[in-house]
């Protein structure tokens, strides 16, 4: 081989080809064209699962700062000092309990 027939490394012809490489987001499992990190939950995701992912974030956030926490019973707000919106609820909740057992 000649020194005039030298191809460098970098001026070489290869083939165009695409890249082999998949985006699947790890919630979901569905290819995407682009995924976003969300530090939160530590996964990358699709704009689906991010917006999903940022309600949630607000939801807890938005509870965290009102203190809300929901009755044991029905799900509705408890009062302050109880896990129970009412004793009536205290009261049907603890009865469920002891039938069940």
């Amino acid at each position: 081989m000649d020194v005039n027939e030298y191809i460098d490394w970098d001026e070489r012809d290869f083939p165009e080809t695409e890249s082999a490489a998949v985006l699947e987001c790890a919630n979901c499992r569905r290819v995407v064209d682009e995924l976003h990190h969300v530090p939160e939950f530590d996964y990358m995701g699709c704009d689906d699962c991010l917006a999903e992912a940022m309600a949630v974030i607000e939801r807890e956030r938005q509870e965290a700062l009102a203190g809300h926490r929901r009755c044991a019973g029905c799900e509705k707000p408890a009062r302050w000092n109880s896990i129970y919106c009412s004793e009536r609820c205290k009261h049907q909740f603890l009865a469920f309990d002891e039938e069940v057992a």
